[in-house]
């Protein structure tokens, strides 16, 4: 009998990999595909492309310039949005991070890759594919991965070959795949660029999962966010720990990313999943998709679900506000007017709904609006006044 084993094979990471050009068309570096619509890259690769400083700290709304490796090895051009955005920052864990998205008609046939992480890859044998200068159609670079580093968790790695190209600019947003797990760990990030070195850096998968989180809902929830706007509005702004200082933001990326600064507490889960619950129970329509995404990611969806409902059955009250106005100065004959805010929490202005309730005009003794109107349950009652004396 013979026994015949598969080898490992490079060559989806080379097919998911995106050649992302700078406005005048050349080539600055790399990306890849990490599902059919969202790509990750470095966010200096980023900058270098759209011709901004290295430091820029806020995402650029402009669009990105890629290509993507077609069946027959054509590039097909391609654009796309930064959605996912953290800034080179020296020393924090999770910086040099951009996530993208494509816009426009995506072409069918293209394959993302699955990041894994690794608990040890020292003396592992790596690919990678990139665009270095003078090599616009791509080339591959080997070498050994080592250790982590302090400070920023990435990982080193060296050429140890003295033919073949070392990772180098052009290689940056490029993925890392182990030969020996036959998967793709991480993303290039930086290279030495002392002479007679062959030591380059990679941002492990780990360190990647925020990112491709984030990318991974975005992308879930764009499609609906024009239905289910106020909703996602008011789930965001009930997770926002009290008296937060940062910004509101409109853009569902941005809320994304604001939801992930926020400090998690003493609570079991992130903001961001406390967010998904939120949200889930709030639109229905979308609810087993949420609830897929957060098992996806290895979450346990019940324990998730019991930790905010009995905070939101405590905060729901529902809201009467009076309006008093008199018609003449020292009268005894005043104008009602009133609304009905049934069932919101007080952090939820964002998605109150009221309805009038009707009041006769002109009032009598027996007009007017009654109590028995008002569903049962706990109401709080504001009374405005306007007079003229």
């Amino acid at each position: 009998m013979i026994s015949i084993t598969s080898r490992p094979n490079p060559e989806p990471v080379r097919r998911a990999t995106a050649r992302i050009r700078h406005v005048n068309g050349n080539v600055v570096g790399a990306g890849f595909l990490i599902s059919e619509s969202c790509l990750l890259t470095c966010a200096h690769v980023v900058t270098e492309a759209l011709g901004l400083p290295q430091t820029t700290s806020q995402a650029p709304a402009n669009l990105i310039d890629l290509d993507l490796i077609a069946h027959d090895d054509t590039f097909c051009p391609l654009q796309a949005r930064i959605v996912f955005w953290s800034p080179i920052c020296p020393g924090k864990r999770g910086e040099d991070i951009a996530g993208l998205q494509l816009v426009g008609e995506i072409p069918q046939g293209f394959q993302p890759v699955t990041l894994e992480t690794a608990d040890d890859w020292w003396k592992h044998s790596f690919g990678t594919f990139g665009f270095p200068k003078g090599y616009d159609l791509g080339t591959w670079a080997h070498g050994e991965l080592l250790g982590a580093r302090g400070g920023d968790g990435w990982v080193q790695m060296e050429g140890i070959r003295v033919q073949g190209h070392p990772i180098q600019p052009g290689f940056s947003g490029s993925p890392i795949w182990d030969e020996s797990l036959d998967s793709v760990i991480g993303m290039a990030v930086a290279a030495d660029r002392k002479r007679d070195t062959q030591t380059a850096y990679m941002i492990p998968a780990e360190i990647l999962t925020d990112a491709t989180e984030a990318l991974s809902l975005i992308e879930l929830l764009l499609p609906f966010y024009r239905t289910v706007d106020r909703s996602i509005k008011a789930a965001f702004n009930a997770c926002c720990p009290k008296n937060w200082s940062g910004s509101k933001p409109k853009a569902l990326p941005a809320m994304i990313a604001e939801l992930q600064d926020m400090p998690q507490g003493d609570a079991p889960f992130s903001r961001i999943l406390q967010f998904v619950a939120r949200l889930a129970t709030a639109v229905p329509d979308i609810n087993q998709q949420l609830q897929d995404w957060a098992i996806s990611q290895g979450h346990d969806w019940q324990a998730l679900l019991e930790q905010i409902q009995p905070a939101q059955a405590v905060s729901q009250i529902s809201y009467l506000f009076i309006r008093v106005e008199d018609t003449k100065p020292k009268s005894k004959e005043y104008i009602l007017s009133a609304l009905f805010a049934p069932e919101h929490t007080a952090d939820n202005r964002w998605n109150w709904r009221c309805r009038q309730l009707i009041i006769p005009s002109p009032p009598s003794e027996q007009s007017g609006f009654k109590l028995d109107e008002i569903p049962a349950g706990q109401c709080e009652v504001f009374l405005l006044m306007e007079g003229r004396g």
